[in-house]
């Protein structure tokens, strides 16, 4: 006779949601051009989520750099954490993460991170952040909304790794997902869902990772002239070059922005490939190339 695993109480369900409530962190930022320069014209952090002090690299530009940062080390089960930015007209930004972000197990429930951006006329924004890491039992959500005027100009990179790859720890965790939205002017040109749930599905399969284990990709919005088919062309041609990944590039459909997705065996292999790409589409829409960013 097969055993039953014994009913928990209404005390024990209580205290196992609370458990997993999490910490609720919040991040909001509003910018703003004085003098030439991009400043910080308001903010407010709570709990887990932190910027450190903003710096001025690319001198004559005004664009400000600030590093993104999380205090507990991850993000753990129950966690919802928030993020606003909005730049005011003319702001340039530049945004990366202090680190690989990391996403515990969430045995009840699970954690989320919300992202909103609203860009006005003619300010750009750079969103570079490191990979994230899904541990083991993780259930993660992930949403951002972008929202551009015009001459407004964004680019976004992300990578996610399958998990704790030197305790071969491959796609063990429970659900990923990632929604991105992005609206010209008030009209949705993007609406990009995905949700991997490797117990349920062959992630090896044509269409998933295909033997890969890592996928990166790149988000770029402007509607200048240089979101055309040269672009895809030139990116790539510059991927090409990177033998231990497959790419695929293409113009969203009215022409406001380009996509990349790449997969791949290693963090360092993406990270170099959005690199190249992050440079060649940076200079094509702002006229310089990629400042280096390396942390150590």
């Amino acid at each position: 006779m097969m055993s039953q695993k014994p009913k928990k109480s209404s005390r024990q369900i209580e205290e196992n949601f609370r458990a997993s409530q999490g910490q609720h962190g919040e991040l909001k930022l509003r910018f703003e051009v004085k003098d030439g320069k991009t400043i910080i014209a308001d903010r407010f952090h709570k709990n887990t989520l932190k910027i450190c002090k903003p710096f001025y690299l690319e001198k004559g530009t005004g664009r400000v750099r600030l590093t993104q940062i999380a205090i507990g080390g991850g993000i753990f089960r129950g966690d919802n954490l928030y993020q606003s930015y909005i730049l005011g007209a003319g702001s340039k930004v530049l945004i990366t993460s202090q680190s690989s972000t990391k996403v515990y197990k969430t045995p009840y429930g699970r954690s989320m991170q919300v992202a909103n951006f609203r860009l006005a006329e003619n300010s750009e924004l750079e969103y570079i952040s490191n990979s994230t890491i899904p541990f083991a039992e993780s259930n993660f959500k992930s949403e951002m909304t972008i929202e551009l005027s015009k001459g407004s100009k964004a680019i976004f990179t992300e990578i996610i790794a399958p998990g704790r790859c030197a305790r071969e720890e491959l796609f063990k965790y429970a659900s990923y997902q990632s929604v991105v939205k992005a609206y010209w002017e008030g009209r949705l040109i993007l609406w990009d869902n995905w949700q991997i749930t490797p117990q349920s599905m062959d992630v090896s399969r044509l269409g998933f990772y295909e033997g890969f284990t890592h996928q990166g990709s790149v988000f770029v919005f402007s509607d200048s002239d240089s979101i055309n088919q040269d672009l895809v062309i030139k990116i790539h041609e510059k991927l090409t070059e990177y033998p231990s990944i497959i790419a695929g590039v293409t113009v969203i459909s009215n022409k406001k922005g380009v996509i990349v997705r790449m997969l791949g065996n290693r963090s360092m292999d993406l990270e170099e490939a959005i690199g190249i790409v992050w440079d060649e589409v940076r200079s094509k829409l702002i006229g310089l190339p990629k400042p280096n960013i390396r942390q150590y």
